[in-house]
Parts: C-alpha cells; sequence; structure tokens
C-alpha cells in the first residue's frame, strides 16, 4: 500500500500545522494519524503480505475485492484510496478559484456566479482518473480531471441531481449515470425522477 506504516511522511511532504487556520495541526493529527492510519494498519493486515492481495495496486485490489464481495478489504482498500487523493487536494497557501456549483438558481435574480453551493450526494471516480458529481441544486453536472481539477465536462440536466452518480459497462463502452430528482431541501421546485446516462469516449474508462 501506497501509505504502509505510521509516520512514513507527512501529507504532501509538508508539516501537519502547514495548513492552519483553515485545518489545524490537531485535525491533521486525528484525521491523518488515527483516522487514515487504522484504514492503513487494518488494510495491511486484509491485503498486506500472506494474502491473495499482496504485491498488487491499489486499484486491482479493490477491483478483485469487490468482485469477491469482500467488504473488509473493499472498506480499507478503498477508504486509503479515497484519502490518498484528499491529502494530495491540498497544500499550504493553496486556495484555488474552482468551486463546485453557480448561485443562479438560488437568487431571485439568476447570476451564474461561481461561488459554490449547497450539495447533496458525492462523486465517483473513474479508472482513467475522471471525477463525476452532480451534487449540487444548479442543475450542472461536471466531470474534473483527478489530478488537477480541470472542468473537463459540464451538462445542464433537467433538474438538479443532488445524489451520487454510478457507472456501468455495456458492450465494450462504459457509461455513467444520475438520477436527477431534485431535493426537498435544496430544490423542493425541481422535484423530479429523471435518469441520466452518459456514454464515455471509447478511449476512455
Amino acid at each position: 500500500m501506497e501509505r504502509r506504516r505510521r509516520n512514513h511522511h507527512e501529507p504532501r511532504g509538508h508539516a501537519r500545522d502547514a495548513l492552519a487556520p483553515h485545518i489545524s495541526e490537531n485535525t491533521l493529527n486525528f484525521h491523518y494519524g488515527k483516522h487514515h492510519q487504522a484504514y492503513v494498519d487494518n488494510g495491511n493486515k486484509l491485503a498486506g503480505d500472506g494474502t491473495k492481495y499482496a504485491g498488487k495496486s491499489i486499484e486491482a485490489i479493490c477491483v478483485e475485492a469487490f468482485a469477491a464481495k469482500d467488504a473488509g478489504v473493499v472498506n480499507n482498500i478503498g477508504q486509503h484510496y479515497n484519502h490518498i487523493h484528499f491529502w494530495n487536494w491540498m497544500k499550504p497557501n493553496g486556495g484555488g478559484k474552482k468551486v463546485t456549483g453557480k448561485l443562479d438558481k438560488l437568487m431571485p435574480v439568476p447570476l451564474p456566479l461561481d461561488l459554490g453551493a449547497p450539495s447533496a450526494g458525492g462523486p465517483i471516480i473513474t479508472a482513467s482518473g475522471l471525477v463525476f458529481i452532480g451534487a449540487t441544486p444548479d442543475n450542472r453536472l461536471h466531470a474534473y480531471n483527478v489530478e488537477t481539477g480541470e472542468l473537463l465536462w459540464e451538462h445542464r440536466a433537467p433538474t438538479s441531481a443532488m445524489s451520487t452518480p454510478m457507472t456501468y459497462e455495456a458492450n465494450g463502452r462504459q457509461y455513467v449515470v444520475f438520477t436527477a430528482g431534485g431535493h426537498s431541501w435544496y430544490d423542493a421546485k425541481g422535484v423530479d425522477d429523471d435518469v441520466l446516462a452518459y456514454a464515455l469516449p471509447a478511449t476512455v474508462k
């Protein structure tokens, strides 16, 4: 596993107080030093030396464990993989201008301000590093580059998805599916029952 032992390295190579005041040293001590570490320790026990997963990549372990319905391995290795990306998205004085969600649908005057919006739902990440998310009440679905955060695709849905997408494969093509049903709190006027499926390019998975 990529993060093998306690205190092997710090997130992104910076000190644990380097993200203050936004994220405190105490928060990182808990989240990185205990929470993430527990997934690493459990993952090493379940998928490390002496197991059928030994020596395989994190992605390969997740695929094999999911197919075998090996829930303990899927949970711990999957959460380890999730946290690797979480730490990679942070850096001291990072900030950035990219936020998820426009405010036009929430305003009396529909100005498409990129200031962020409430979210309900999460992303999925494909093997090629595409992040698909449609969790905001602005009716927009997005695809981002997992490494850079670059917006690669945006589509306006009939209503807000505010859900976690899924993916499947049929006849050699990969599809991403969103359920767009609005939200009883954030988008009560947009409650609907749409299911939207999008085909990825044949060369992308």
